[in-house]
């Protein structure tokens, strides 16, 4: 997966610095840049993305989940997403897909990537 994520990086001059490896997805950073990239890998799906963090004005998580029983409150997540908003109104809205229980039978370390990567893109969103 990480030579797939260099060749998107290469396509748009950006460099790698910084990337982690989920079940079927791999996320980097080119640091210098400001660039995140996004490449992940299902059965029947090839996701590859590349963003420039300046023309976003915020990353948040999407965090989708379902009630497993009313009585103890508990609830399985369905879907993990990293969303990114464009500060022009007339784009829409970019996400990267974490995990979705249809394609993953269950969490491997999703949450706790998403939870380092978003607040991560934020800080340098926010410092751009």
């Amino acid at each position: 997966m990480l030579k797939a994520l260099k060749t998107i990086a290469e396509t748009h001059n950006a460099t790698i610095t910084k990337h982690e490896v989920g079940a079927d997805f791999i996320i980097g950073l080119d640091e210098t840049k400001n660039m995140v990239l996004f490449y992940k890998k299902t059965n029947d799906k090839i996701t590859e993305n590349c963003l420039d963090l300046s023309d976003y004005k915020a990353c948040r998580i999407l965090k989708f989940c379902k009630n497993t029983n009313a009585k103890s409150n508990s609830q399985i997540i369905e879907t993990l997403k990293l969303e990114f908003i464009p500060k022009d109104k007339t784009t829409t809205e970019s996400q990267f897909e974490f995990y979705d229980e249809d394609t993953n039978i269950q969490l491997s370390g999703e949450l706790e990537l998403i939870n380092t990567w978003q607040p991560l893109l934020q800080q340098r969103i926010a410092a751009l």
